[in-house]
């Protein structure tokens, strides 16, 4: 987010490296690796359709922390695609 910087402050490092956004293979990966393997989802659950946003590394592994907590203290706590859906929204405001 280099345009967000200010010129006078931007000047003084030497070097800038551009991280770009992953792409939606590299998404993917990221929540295979960041979601738990022995956590409960529901039937209709679909990595795929989360890796379709356009989220980087740390917002996805944000997301997937805030979802667990918020899915711990239920009930039945089972991961569902409308509490990750609206933990995304969330991020991306």
């Amino acid at each position: 987010l280099l345009e967000n910087i200010d010129p006078a402050f931007s000047r003084r490092f030497d070097y800038k490296i551009e991280f770009k956004k992953p792409d939606f293979s590299q998404r993917l990966l990221l929540f295979r690796n960041y979601l738990p393997e022995n956590a409960v989802y529901e039937e209709n659950f679909s990595i795929e359709e989360l890796a379709k946003y356009p989220l980087t590394g740390g917002q996805i592994k944000v997301i997937i922390k805030n979802t667990a907590l918020n899915t711990a203290v239920k009930d039945e706590p089972i991961f569902t695609m409308s509490e990750f859906k609206n933990m995304i929204d969330r991020e991306i405001k």
